[in-house]
């Protein structure tokens, strides 16, 4: 049920984060047909698997000059160059929610805690219901680089300069992190933001909050629902909690209980399913008495 999870994390941050800018989810972005050429050592394993699945179709290196041809020429002399044709179709590339925020009341950031810091530049958010492994990371890296070539086409087009400062970060929500996938992309606290938000190097703009290891304080509750297990639980406890005066507090328990509901209408549920409806269940049962 992992795409209906991702249907309702879209919504919730879709309501969070409407107030204070322009939000779309599902951005997608194909990229036109590419070539690309791969190298092998004639006569290897490698090198017949290539001409059995394309054929031996050789790359034309007569459009390079200079240093770049020299180079393509030098390399075909020691290694055989394959061309490859890439379907845009094979290229599709998604966020699941990207932020632009607009000069609006500061009362809402303030009421989203570190979600509300997280949106206050440009961002996009991407989703998981499990621990991600290292394959996942980088599939997020190149959707994130997708759109940054996205923008900088879009403002080449208007006339206009794309700042590396301008540029969206993008924060990979993730219930629960292995260290070695931590360290393994270089992502460390930062002293500005609590436990559990880890930082690649400044120039990849991208971090990830890992749920379970956020601090259990109110600023970190609306990230906390999109956690999993006891996390979320605990913090579907704390929506409820709110004062029913609280802006965010009705809007939410009515995402969670739709959220509840559609998982209820599934068929060939899984144990993670079913763990997600019991913690969603106070949400629901509380909105079905205010009916």
């Amino acid at each position: 049920m992992t795409a209906l999870n991702d249907e309702f994390a879209k919504r919730y941050m879709a309501t969070l984060l409407a107030p204070l800018g322009q939000v779309e989810t599902s951005w997608q972005a194909i990229g036109e047909e590419e070539r690309i050429v791969i190298w092998t050592i004639a006569g290897s394993k490698q090198d017949k698997q290539m001409q059995e699945c394309f054929g031996d179709k050789r790359p034309d290196f007569s459009e390079y000059s200079g240093q770049d041809k020299f180079a393509r020429d030098l390399l075909s002399s020691l290694l055989v160059p394959h061309e490859v044709t890439i379907d845009p179709q094979d290229r599709l590339r998604e966020l699941d929610v990207c932020f632009s925020p607009e000069q609006r009341s500061l009362e809402t950031p303030e009421l989203l805690g570190w979600l509300g810091k997280m949106a206050s530049g440009a961002c996009a958010f991407q989703f998981f219901w499990h621990s991600p492994d290292a394959m996942e990371i980088n599939e997020c890296l190149a959707n994130l680089f997708t759109w940054f070539n996205e923008l900088e086409r879009k403002a080449s087009d208007e006339g206009n300069a794309l700042d590396e400062e301008d540029l969206p970060i993008l924060w990979i929500v993730i219930p629960s992190a292995s260290l070695w996938m931590l360290k393994g992309f270089s992502a460390e606290l930062d002293k500005d933001w609590p436990e559990g938000i880890y930082f690649m190097a400044p120039g990849i703009k991208t971090a990830i909050a890992v749920i379970n290891q956020l601090p259990p304080y109110p600023e970190t509750l609306w990230l906390r629902v999109l956690g999993n297990g006891q996390t979320q639980a605990e913090a579907v406890r704390e929506v409820l909690e709110l004062p029913k005066d609280n802006p965010l507090r009705n809007s939410v328990l009515r995402i969670l209980a739709d959220w509840h509901t559609s998982l209820q209408n599934e068929k060939n549920l899984t144990d993670e399913d079913r763990e997600f409806m019991g913690n969603l269940y106070p949400a629901y049962l509380s909105c079905q008495k205010q009916i």
